[in-house]
């Protein structure tokens, strides 16, 4: 995987690293260079009483995760969570083209 290069892209951070966390560090330790995207902050959606969620902002946690699956860089972005199908596609698209 030298000299590779990868994105992974999620609605949340959580999604990223319970999805394919494993083949991130992988990936990460066999020598690529991974960035992340993440478009929402993971909990403004959720009640406090709900499922026993928080309803904090998960991005502090985002270094720490970047550490532990071998990501490079990150960048994360404020749109609505759980309200992604209210943003225009060209703008998501924008962001990830030009990210």
């Amino acid at each position: 995987m030298r000299n590779k290069k990868i994105l992974v892209i999620g609605a949340h951070a959580d999604d990223i690293s319970l999805g394919c966390g494993a083949s991130i560090r992988r990936y990460s330790d066999e020598g690529a260079k991974i960035r992340m995207i993440n478009f929402t902050d993971g909990a403004s959606a959720r009640l406090k009483s709900l499922l026993g969620g928080s309803g904090e902002d998960r991005r502090p946690l985002l270094p720490k995760e970047c550490e532990i699956l071998g990501i490079e860089n990150y960048i994360s972005y404020n749109f609505p969570d759980n309200g992604l199908d209210s943003v225009l596609l060209l703008d998501i698209i924008s962001l990830v083209a030009f990210s």
